[in-house]
């Protein structure tokens, strides 16, 4: 009955159900979905990390989030090609270098790693940017060797 209003895929699909696999229409429709359905999501392979790439402006802790968002699909688990993916994604920098040079078997380590490595550079970043502030004019003076230690003393006391 069914078999008159297949074409060409659907009709070599239901060609090749066994006798008996089909027991109610609830099956049968379950089956025909499960084959056909255009959006359905396909599952995740572990090949599919080995694309996954740190962008060149994208921040260490946002490329680890999506990396590990990703991972959590994938099973079973295979920590070692995780740790290799990951480490084939990132930028070249200090942190992908230090993985080279100290590898790790699982991303608990790598997480552990690139959360030390993140807090480092949040914390240079701030140094770097308190270095930068332009400073007052006794500072500068300072720096540049115009005050001698009597006038600063003097210059402090004369703004107070």
């Amino acid at each position: 009955m069914f078999a008159s209003i297949f074409t060409r895929i659907p009709l070599k699909w239901f060609g090749r159900i066994h006798d008996g696999t089909i027991d109610s229409l609830h099956t049968f429709s379950h089956m025909f979905l499960k084959q056909f359905v255009v959006n359905k999501v396909k599952p995740s392979k572990l090949a599919d990390l080995f694309v996954i790439r740190q962008q060149e402006t994208e921040p260490l802790r946002d490329y680890l989030n999506r990396f590990c968002n990703n991972i959590v699909k994938i099973n079973p688990p295979n920590e070692e090609m995780f740790v290799d993916a990951f480490v084939k994604g990132l930028r070249a920098n200090p942190f992908s270098e230090s993985l080279l040079r100290e590898r790790v078997k699982f991303m608990t380590e790598v997480c552990r790693r690139a959360t030390t490595h993140i807090e480092a550079e949040e914390v240079m970043k701030g140094k770097r940017a308190k270095e930068r502030r332009p400073r007052n004019k006794y500072n500068n003076s300072i720096r540049e060797g115009k005050f001698k230690p009597e006038e600063e003393r003097n210059a402090f006391q004369k703004e107070e």
